[in-house]
């Protein structure tokens, strides 16, 4: 994934964007991510979701692969 694409999804995060929502098709941002292959990006967004569980607080993403 770009930085810049990071820097955008930082600032969607910061300004409370739900991960959740899904655009006319049904897509959610996990999708587009997975059909683009980004491995960062899937990361990020089940961190954010997971994290809302108090037993996965903490997870990071690792790029090892």
């Amino acid at each position: 994934m770009r930085i810049r694409n990071i820097e955008i999804v930082q600032l969607l995060l910061d300004k409370k964007a739900k991960v959740s929502a899904s655009d006319k098709k049904g897509d959610t941002a996990l999708h587009v991510a997975m059909r683009a292959r980004s491995k960062v990006m899937i990361c990020v967004i089940l961190i954010i979701k997971l994290s809302k569980n108090k037993n996965y607080r903490g997870l990071q993403c690792n790029d090892s692969s």
